[in-house]
């Protein structure tokens, strides 16, 4: 098992600045997102060149491209299409930085809200999205999300069933579930077994009302706050449990918002060296060496 960095954390630093700490700190892999700053849609090939230069002189890799949220739900089939449009855009990207892995979206909508009009409609352009990639040798992943069609581990299970599409996979995501009260621990991953890509790690928790200036995000009544992993209310240990009963030997990539008080490349050192406690005291780096 790998740990990656997501350069959320540094959105508003340069790519620079977030390579260089993802190597300092002991990362294997850092997770691009396309920002103005970092990998936007229509940067030039030779800042594309540049930017592989500078990942493989940090010795890191790019095990997935975090392309933004999209939606194939109220759109147009012109919009879809400009949708794949971009996404094969980013496949080219992949391509020229060793990637093989993008993230992708499917619905804002809650399952809850969703109709069967809705799931129709996801399936049938995920399907497209997907057998797009699937000449490219790319992988689409999918990530658990609040708000979106695949809010739940069983739904998100039911979604690739019906797409039928063997290079979809989901990134499991414990904060984004936290938020809804859906199971995310060891069972979760667990039943994901060999559709998990990865896993975006970072930590929150919810507070009783807004008193805390960085409690930001209300979410269906309720508001939580950006914390350092094992230090917010996931249940750390239970997701890695489930890491080490399947053998997962992907990337888990820290995802952390920015904590008050800490800077950028503070809490992206916090959390990793939180992830190499938790991976030591549930022996899974023995069970790496073992394997």
């Amino acid at each position: 098992m790998k740990i990656g960095m997501s350069e959320r954390m540094f959105d508003g630093a340069t790519i620079e600045e977030a390579v260089a700490a993802a190597s300092r700190i002991g990362y294997d892999g850092v997770e691009l997102r396309p920002l103005p700053r970092h990998l936007p849609a229509d940067i030039s090939r030779s800042r594309l060149n540049e930017i592989k230069r500078m990942v493989d002189d940090h010795g890191l890799e790019v095990p997935c491209i975090a392309c933004m949220p999209a939606s194939y739900l109220d759109k147009t089939d012109e919009e879809c299409e400009r949708q794949l449009d971009e996404m094969k855009v980013f496949i080219g990207f992949a391509h020229e930085l060793g990637c093989k892995v993008l993230r992708h979206w499917i619905g804002a909508r809650p399952s809850r809200e969703a109709t069967e009009t809705d799931w129709e409609t996801a399936v049938a352009w995920m399907r497209k999205g997907a057998d797009i990639a699937a000449q490219e040798g790319i992988t689409l992943a999918l990530e658990l999300h609040h708000g979106t069609l695949i809010d739940t581990v069983d739904g998100a299970l039911a979604f690739l069933e019906r797409v039928a599409r063997g290079n979809i996979a989901i990134i499991h995501d414990a904060a984004n579930l936290y938020q809804d009260n859906a199971e995310y621990g060891k069972a979760a991953v667990e039943k994901l077994g060999d559709r998990l890509q990865e896993i975006h790690a970072k930590d929150i928790v919810e507070v009783v009302d807004d008193s805390n200036p960085a409690a930001g995000r209300p979410y269906r009544g309720r508001r939580f706050v950006d914390r350092m992993i094992d230090q917010g209310g996931v249940d750390q240990y239970s997701i890695f449990a489930g890491l080490k009963n399947i053998a997962f030997d992907g990337y888990v990539i820290v995802e952390s918002g920015l904590v008050s008080g800490l800077d950028a490349f503070a809490v992206a050192d916090g959390c990793y060296n939180a992830i190499r406690r938790i991976m030591t005291a549930l022996k899974m780096d023995q069970q790496a060496q073992e394997k």
